[in-house]
């Protein structure tokens, strides 16, 4: 029963409250001791994040969650820089690389048209809170063209600008001669192949020049130190202590001041055995992985507080008929 009856929002019991800014060891002790939750369930959970990256004004940022917008081990892909295809920035279908475009979208990794392994992360400060380094601290993803951006840089996205034409055979139209950069498209043997992905195109390389190096999309400290190894320090929550991120070295505009991107080596925290690095890597690396420790996380996190809970109708939970789909064709191939 409620305390006051003409307030029932009001509790006099003490609150937990977690870091939010703090490092992966923080998070996941925290996470332990409240919800009895393990790294890899939490670590599985946590891709919650990209499936609604529209905006975080709570934690003092306009901007978006990284990710993909739907649920999947894409999340760990981009924290450990596995292979993707280029996604600048972020956030849903109506927000930046997508406007205009209504759901169409094309795939651009390499000239082969595969997925390359482009990203970084820089710590970035923003003007926000009142400290003599600002706040809050987040990690942003470095652009493909970036002097620090890591790996195959790609080609150049030759549906990039107000693409919204297909031709008859179902493929997108390459642009036409009146956009300004049809010279890194045409004369290059640009093609679509059947899923969208693009063949061929100008391929980019390593811009000389930091000054515009910001990218919409953030990650929470504790996120990318799932997967590396730094320091939290200071009023400002702020990561440091590994090579690139130790000094804030230019402005973005005058609302944010960044870091290099990091070049810390992997978080080896093993709170059971498994580091955590390595458990990011499994996921990344296999959705079928990340699905079934992403449901063992979701039962939990259901069931935290409660005693006696009942087993819902299986089609009434999320990603149950999938999941399920995947274990009885695995049942299938053992026997």
């Amino acid at each position: 029963m409620p305390t006051y009856q003409d307030r029932p929002y009001i509790t006099e019991e003490e609150e937990d409250h977690p870091m939010i800014f703090g490092n992966a060891e923080t998070v996941l002790r925290y996470m332990k001791k409240v919800f009895g939750m393990g790294a890899r369930e939490f670590i599985a959970l946590s891709a919650i994040h990209s499936s609604g990256p529209a905006g975080a004004k709570t934690l003092g940022t306009k901007y978006v969650w990284f990710g993909s917008t739907y649920l999947g081990n894409m999340y760990h892909k981009y924290i450990a820089n596995r292979p993707i295809y280029h996604n600048k920035d972020g956030g849903g279908i109506d927000f930046g690389m997508n406007r205009g475009r209504g759901y169409y979208s094309t795939s651009v990794g390499d000239v082969n048209g595969n997925p390359i392994a482009y990203q970084g992360w820089r710590v970035s400060c923003q003007h926000q809170w009142n400290t003599t380094e600002g706040g809050p601290c987040l990690f942003r993803p470095t652009g493909r063209t970036q002097p620090d951006a890591p790996g195959d840089q790609g080609v150049y996205d030759c549906t990039r600008k107000g693409w919204n034409k297909i031709t008859e055979d179902g493929l997108p139209k390459l642009r036409d001669e009146t956009s300004l950069d049809i010279e890194n498209c045409k004369d290059m043997n640009v093609t679509f192949n059947k899923n969208w992905v693009q063949i061929g195109g100008q391929p980019l390389t390593h811009s000389s020049n930091y000054g515009n190096a910001w990218n919409n999309q953030f990650a929470l400290p504790y996120e990318i130190g799932l997967y590396k190894k730094f320091d939290i320090t200071g009023p400002s929550h702020r990561p440091t202590g590994c090579p690139g991120i130790k000094n804030l070295n230019y402005k973005q505009g005058e609302f944010s001041v960044q870091t290099k991107a990091n070049r810390c080596g992997k978080n080896k925290y093993a709170p059971e055995g498994v580091p955590i690095y390595q458990i990011v890597e499994e996921l990344a690396d296999d959705q079928d992985v990340w699905a079934e420790s992403f449901f063992d996380g979701w039962k939990i996190m259901q069931s935290n507080g409660y005693d006696n809970l009942q087993d819902g109708p299986q089609e009434a939970w999320l990603g149950y008929q999938l999941l399920a789909g995947i274990l009885c064709w695995e049942v299938l191939q053992i026997s």
